[in-house]
């Protein structure tokens, strides 16, 4: 499938480690959309698992993927993942975020590649695609570090799930706990993210002695402008 009057071409292939990849080549308006799908032989009984989950390679090209089963009855249940990651990546899909869908009767897998640069390939990894009966309660991110371009940054607190952690570009550090209670002050100061022009690569890696921690994410965000009286980093 895809949208009308553009060329598209997806191709999808094996490659070593039996990791499945997909590649778009997009000459459309931005925007674009395509996808593959493919039906089981026979209807599959998901419905005692709590989770489906995958690792996913990203090529970093701004693109979503729309990964969707659909049931007998043609309801869909989908989770968008937006690639602004290069690597691999682990994605972990609740099926009760799903209620309206029949998991006793999943029938179709649908790949959608979609919000396409123009002008663009964009390519994806999928590898060990897995339904769990059980998901466990994801460790906390122990001992985190940043490492933004050259810059090493030992960040100041361990991570409960779903807290956060912000640091200004002044340096300032504040844990956001878990709920609508306001974010704490930390005195420990680990220095301002400075960023070149153009590209930066940020990496966060962390001890994994209990497990490594899944679903999280570091962004970047303006802050607004900076005022006449401040000397702050980019």
């Amino acid at each position: 499938m895809a949208r009308d009057s553009v060329a598209c071409r997806l191709a999808l292939s094996w490659r070593p480690a039996a990791s499945l990849c997909g590649s778009t080549d997009w000459r459309g308006r931005p925007g674009g959309w395509c996808a593959k799908g493919r039906g089981f032989p026979q209807r599959l009984d998901l419905s005692g698992r709590e989770a489906i989950a995958f690792w996913l390679r990203g090529d970093g090209q701004r693109e979503t993927l729309r990964f969707q089963f659909r049931d007998a009855q043609g309801t869909p249940a989908d989770w968008l993942v937006p690639i602004d990651f290069t690597g691999w990546r682990l994605q972990v899909l609740c099926t009760a975020d799903r209620p309206d869908f029949d998991w006793h009767q999943t029938e179709y897998l649908i790949l959608y590649f979609g919000d396409i640069p123009s002008s663009t390939t964009v390519a994806l990894g999928f590898d060990d695609v897995r339904a769990f009966s059980k998901l466990q309660p994801p460790p906390a991110l122990v001992r985190p570090e940043l490492l933004v371009n050259d810059q090493r940054l030992c960040l100041p607190a361990d991570l409960a799930p779903g807290q956060g952690l912000t640091i200004d570009d002044l340096g300032h550090a504040s844990l956001w706990p878990l709920g609508p209670d306001k974010p704490k002050p930390i005195r420990s100061k680990c220095g301002p993210i400075i960023l070149q022009p153009g590209e930066n690569r940020v990496t966060l890696s962390c001890k994994t002695a209990q497990g490594a921690p899944r679903g999280t994410t570091v962004r970047l965000a303006s802050t607004g402008p900076v005022s006449e009286g401040e000397r702050r980093h980019p």
